[in-house]
């Protein structure tokens, strides 16, 4: 199959959209298909990880969203020979989709919203995701909950192992997404700080996009514990293997932490987050710590701490988690995405 890729990031928008699509692209070059992404400029290193794997790269002039991007869209793929486009992103509307539609390119959409009209498949990788939530749409396949997480190649294998849970969570790892606007992270590190004096060894992430690096820095290197940040990391599978707790945001960092097992506490830092991280909190996947702006740093401590101490929770969650991810998302999707393919060459 030859696959289009539409989706952009941003340091306000994040980089969810652009990697979810990256996961797709691993897991079909995997299987010699070819891919393009098509996004706005301003993501070397997300495009370098496309290339990596194999990815064309056409880089957008238009309004992202816009009946022009679009137009400009469907040139690109045509002159790719798509077979499929896949989008992902919020901007893109049911005008936009219809017109995409037009120039006869099999549609997937990654949804999150229960907006997708117009598309010839629907993927929501989200545990609330259910058939409600496309109530209009019966010429959609629907591909609904976490059994389609988009996870890239490394979690595979992370999801078959049987994580050791220890008494006390001493490695934490803090990963607020690609961008993290609200600079959460700072704060958790002050958070951490009288715990990472008495021995803990705490790895921060961050992402890409963070423009935050100089403040998490100065927070790190206020106290005496082991503090290390990492940016743009390769390999988040083995950190997380790592690792004995997660701090972290509501997006699709969560079904990468539950495919390894590795106990986290979430926060909802946007609002398309927030149904995401109270289904699995009601699933008793994750821990939901609310927004940070309605939680204070006293009580921000004492759910770590509590968390921390906890063995017998940190254990429930890991059972939890890994029984709902098994990182097979994205050959799921491919295999229907062929399925689907063959069946209108019939």
């Amino acid at each position: 199959m030859n696959i289009a890729f539409r989706a952009d990031g941003s340091a306000s928008m994040g980089l969810g959209h652009l990697m979810r699509c990256h996961a797709i692209a691993q897991a079909a070059h995997g299987l010699d298909d070819h891919t393009l992404l098509i996004t706005l400029p301003g993501n070397p290193a997300v495009e370098k990880r496309f290339r990596k794997e194999g990815a064309a790269i056409n880089l957008l002039t238009q309004e992202p969203g816009s009946i022009a991007d679009a137009r400009q869209t469907a040139m690109f793929a045509t002159d790719f020979g798509a077979d499929w486009i896949v989008l992902d992103g919020y901007h893109f509307t049911t005008e936009f989709r219809k017109h995409i539609g037009t120039h006869g390119f099999r549609l997937l959409s990654i949804d999150d919203l229960g907006d997708a009209n117009g598309s010839h498949m629907v993927l929501n990788q989200n545990t609330y995701a259910e058939p409600s939530l496309y109530p209009t749409y019966p010429a959609s396949r629907l591909l609904l909950g976490p059994q389609y997480a988009l996870l890239r190649r490394e979690f595979q294998s992370a999801a078959k192992e049987r994580r050791a849970i220890s008494p006390y969570a001493q490695r934490i790892l803090i990963s607020l997404g690609g961008s993290d606007p609200e600079n959460v992270t700072t704060r958790i590190v002050r958070c951490l700080e009288p715990a990472a004096q008495t021995g803990s060894d705490i790895v921060v992430v961050l992402g890409a996009s963070n423009v935050h690096r100089q403040a998490v820095e100065e927070a790190a290197a206020i106290g005496k514990g082991t503090v290390r940040i990492r940016t743009d990391v390769p390999d988040m599978a083995a950190l997380m293997t790592w690792a004995d707790l997660a701090v972290t945001a509501g997006g699709t960092t969560c079904y990468e932490l539950l495919s390894t097992g590795l106990p986290a506490i979430a926060f909802i830092t946007a609002d398309n987050q927030e149904r995401n991280v109270q289904a699995l909190a009601q699933a008793g996947a994750i821990v939901n710590a609310g927004r940070p702006s309605a939680v204070s740093d006293t009580a921000v401590r004492s759910l770590l701490q509590r968390v921390r101490s906890d063995r017998p929770l940190r254990m429930s969650l890991r059972e939890k988690g890994q029984g709902m991810v098994d990182g097979q998302g994205c050959s799921r999707v491919l295999l229907a995405m062929q399925h689907a393919a063959h069946e209108s060459n019939e």
